[in-house]
């Protein structure tokens, strides 16, 4: 007999999240489109220069690749970021501990990746962001990255933490 009853697994709130993550990305991209149409519609000839539409087509096609990522990767996604077994390294950590490390780093890398097309914009349209806003975004794709790496490390010290 199969059971068919639905499970709170680490895998499968991954899974969960991954297509959560994919409606918020598609909600954003729309929001993105709807923008991006009106500005273009009531601007005036010359006043939006050709690599601002071009940077709006990117940020579109972005939240598009983004989307059909995390909404038809969710269970490849889901299996990657939760094992199905526990380190034997590490055995009192949860897996939803990784779980969740990883998606804060998802978090940050995403947040640091929506923002740079209006960086790359600035500097193709000769009137670049401040080093400032450059460096915040670059910063937030190298933290996410480095807490996705190494989610087993950070959640273990989090779980040392809490006993201390």
């Amino acid at each position: 007999m199969v059971d068919t009853s639905p499970s709170t697994t680490p895998r499968t709130l991954a899974f969960i999240g991954c297509r959560l993550l994919a409606l918020y990305v598609l909600y954003q991209g729309l929001q993105t489109m709807v923008f991006s149409g009106v500005t273009l519609w009531n601007r005036e000839p010359g006043a939006v220069s050709d690599v601002i539409v071009h940077v709006m087509t990117l940020q579109i096609i972005f939240y598009g690749s983004m989307f059909v990522l995390f909404w038809f990767g969710a269970k490849s996604l889901s299996t990657r970021v939760a094992p199905i077994h526990e380190t034997a390294q590490s055995p009192h950590i949860t897996p939803l501990a990784h779980l969740l490390v990883a998606v804060a780093g998802l978090v940050f890398v995403l947040s640091g990746l929506a923002q740079t097309p209006s960086i790359s914009a600035g500097w193709l349209d000769g009137t670049p962001r401040s080093l400032e806003h450059t460096l915040t975004a670059l910063s937030k794709i190298i933290v996410g990255m480095a807490v996705i790496l190494g989610r087993e490390r950070i959640a273990d010290f989090m779980q040392k933490a809490r006993t201390v």
